[in-house]
């Protein structure tokens, strides 16, 4: 019997930014400095954990709590975007573990796919440097779903499309809002919290590491 035949999870889904990269901190920056720079506000890390990370509204949901209108907030998404790539023009690296993990998966023909709320421009501008997208079956991104995290959404369109069910696949997020979203899609989730998300709660997931590596070390002992 193969690996993959006496294994617990017939698929991986992984989240992209804090999972695969490290991104996180540049994203949050670029919201940091657009919101300084258009309204004078200061966006606190503990704030955009709030709205980011738990409750999935984004800093334009904060916003709009401060008397922003709607049209503001979508220019401060636009130049928070602009913002944003530029910074993913300096190197792009790895999280701990990743290329580890993805040896693993693909020496045992285990099938893998992304599943973010990064827009696609963003996903395929970052990983143009790591060479990473060729080892997925495919990325759902945001956009390309009716309701994104902490909406099972992404997650359940990619178990249809690899062709296996909710409760046979394993979901790792970096975030509460990803681990709800994989929970609630009925499939296992794995937290690796980064610097960013290691406060935050993940008391729903099933289990929490400090590294991918730790991960993997389950993964292989997996009944």
């Amino acid at each position: 019997m193969s690996i993959m035949e006496g294994m617990k999870f017939e698929a991986v889904l992984f989240d992209n930014d804090g999972v695969l990269i490290d991104t996180e901190r540049r994203y949050v920056r670029a919201c940091q400095e657009i919101v300084e720079e258009m309204f004078g506000l200061n966006l606190s890390l503990e704030t955009y954990q709030e709205w980011g990370y738990t409750k999935g509204l984004g800093t334009g949901g904060w916003l709009a709590t401060q008397g922003i209108s709607e049209e503001k907030i979508a220019e401060f998404q636009r130049l928070r975007n602009l913002r944003y790539e530029e910074f993913l023009g300096d190197d792009i690296e790895l999280m701990v573990g990743v290329r580890e993990f993805l040896d693993f998966l693909i020496a045992n023909d285990i099938p893998r796919a992304i599943v973010t709320a990064t827009p696609r421009v963003h996903l395929v501008l970052a990983h143009s440097q790591t060479g990473l997208l060729d080892k997925f079956s495919f990325a759902v991104c945001n956009g390309e779903v009716s309701r994104s995290k902490p909406f099972p959404d992404g997650y359940l369109a990619a178990a249809e499309k690899l062709g296996f069910s909710p409760e046979r696949c394993l979901v790792i997020e970096d975030s509460p809002r990803g681990v709800q979203a994989g929970k609630s899609a009925g499939m296992t989730v794995w937290a690796v919290p980064t610097v960013e998300t290691r406060e935050l709660d993940f008391s729903i997931a099933d289990k929490v590491f400090a590294e991918l590596g730790e991960g993997l070390e389950e993964l292989k002992n997996a009944p």
